[in-house]
């Protein structure tokens, strides 16, 4: 019998590289040998290095003589183990890195200075993949350069197109009318994540050239899923490795803020917690003019946008840190320009920004009925004409309200009297009496005796019935004799 082959450190790296493939959507029949003959494998195996290379290499080793337990899926449990540590040890370098840079910038009194870039991200529809995640089609992109001693810097936004896969429109359509409203093919969307790469990693030139390499992009937790979906597509349309963009934890960088800006904190407190909870309240949720162009126009989107929301997250982060640190708050920079002024000139603000133009894009989905609203507005809904025409008609019928607490009530007189021969008339005859002993009374005939004969215990015999029936008849000619006289 054969002896069965070791796997060595090549193979591990294979079933990782199998599992990122399929994660981009690729697929592999021929299992292993067909990722073996992959000539992409083997090239990104020779350009690993000597430290990646030795970690595959332990995995075989520490596996070595040992029976290799996988999962349902074929995958090997030592695997999954080992990236479920790695992802651990980034998060730890993760919340470390943070603590370190804030810990520098407060010795050096420059953390009013700090840049961070914070990222938002909208998406069509998701599916989930083989190994029980959920991957995000991206829809829309907002990304903030940000400081707390500038507000936001710069901002870059940008509408993706796409082509919805089989069996993924209705979730497109349903996903999409609920919240950003965004067409897939917007005619000033782009659709090649190549040209997206290049204008992303534009937007970090300036911060590149003083630190020699790329900053970290942070985004709230319930948003990471989708950022982390666009980085992988951005990347591999550079041919990049998916960690180019590091992307930290957004409620870990304001908790480090907040824990700064406010000693009297208790330090037994979760961080993370805290920066959830303030994120959470939406305090500049309905702001104006904060959203973009393409939101601006369509009614009941900007609160999704994703432009809009990383600047709220910066005016946040400003609103609880700035006056701790002695910075003054400008509007459209550090808070909505609505917030600094009073109540009149708020109204006036109001109503300046209100706009004409803003169009309610109908829903294409159709209901439980089986209508679209776009098709209910269609053949129920008022056009403008009939809309001028009704109100042309209510100027000219206007209202009249009657205010009857106003009015003196007329005095009624009084009812004619009854005559007095109609007063013990009935109007309509009585009602026959149900008694027995009223039935009876004033009859000629004798009353029937309460035997079995005249009342028959209900449920008597067939037999019985028909011999009763027979003796009140006499024999002859027909059909059931004829009645005795």
């Amino acid at each position: 019998m054969p002896k069965k082959q070791q796997k060595n450190g090549f193979w591990y790296f294979m079933m990782d590289f199998k599992k990122a493939e399929e994660h981009h959507g690729r697929s592999f029949p021929g299992g292993l040998k067909e990722v073996q003959n992959d000539p992409e494998c083997s090239r990104r195996w020779k350009t690993l290095s000597n430290t990646e290379k030795q970690r595959y290499n332990d995995l075989a080793k520490k596996e070595k003589g040992r029976t290799v337990k996988l999962t349902g899926l074929g995958e090997p449990i030592v695997l999954i183990q080992e990236r479920a540590r790695q992802l651990q040890e980034k998060e730890e370098n993760m919340k470390l890195d943070i603590a370190e840079t804030i810990r520098l910038a407060k010795e050096c009194g420059n953390v009013p200075d700090l840049t961070f870039y914070l990222i938002h991200v909208n998406y069509f529809y998701s599916k989930d993949r083989p190994d029980s995640s959920v991957d995000y089609t991206p829809a829309e992109l907002g990304i903030i350069e940000f400081s707390l001693a500038e507000g936001v810097k710069s901002f870059l936004h940008q509408i993706i197109n796409v082509t919805v896969e089989i069996g993924y429109a209705r979730e497109t359509m349903e996903h999409g009318e609920s919240t950003h409203k965004i067409p897939t093919d917007y005619a000033r969307g782009q659709g090649d994540y190549g040209k997206i790469y290049e204008t992303f990693r534009e937007f970090f030139k300036s911060t590149k050239e003083q630190t020699g390499k790329i900053p970290p992009i942070y985004t709230a937790q319930k948003n990471k899923a989708v950022v982390t979906s666009f980085l992988d597509r951005i990347t591999r349309a550079a041919d990049l490795p998916d960690d180019t963009f590091p992307l930290y934890s957004l409620e870990c960088l304001f908790g480090k803020l907040m824990f700064l800006c406010n000693p009297e904190i208790d330090r037994n407190c979760n961080p993370i917690l805290l920066a959830e909870s303030e994120l959470e309240k939406d305090a500049f949720a309905y702001s104006s003019n904060i959203e973009c162009e393409y939101h601006h126009m369509i009614e009941g989107t900007s609160i999704h946008c994703s432009l809009s929301i990383v600047r709220q997250w910066g005016f946040t982060i400003c609103d609880y840190c700035c006056s701790f640190f002695g910075v003054k708050m400008i509007p459209n920079v550090h808070c909505p320009a609505v917030s600094m002024t009073d109540d009149l000139d708020i109204l006036a603000t109001n109503i300046a920004c209100l706009h004409i133009e803003k169009k309610h894009i109908p829903g294409t989905v159709k209901s439980m009925t089986g209508v679209t609203e776009e098709y209910r507005l269609k053949k129920a809904g008022r056009t403008a004409q009939e809309e001028a025409r009704r109100r042309r008609e209510a100027i000219k019928n206007p209202l009249v309200i009657i205010d009857h607490s106003l009015l003196q009530p007329k005095p009624l007189s009084p009812p004619p009297p009854v005559p007095v021969e109609n007063r013990n008339k009935h109007l309509r005859p009585l009602r026959a009496p149900k008694s027995l002993k009223l039935i009876v009374e004033g009859s000629d005939g004798d009353v029937p005796a309460l035997d079995d004969v005249n009342f028959p215990s209900m449920g008597a015999p067939r037999h019985a019935r028909s011999a009763r029936i027979v003796s009140k008849l006499v024999k002859g000619a027909g059909r059931g004799g004829i009645p005795s006289q």
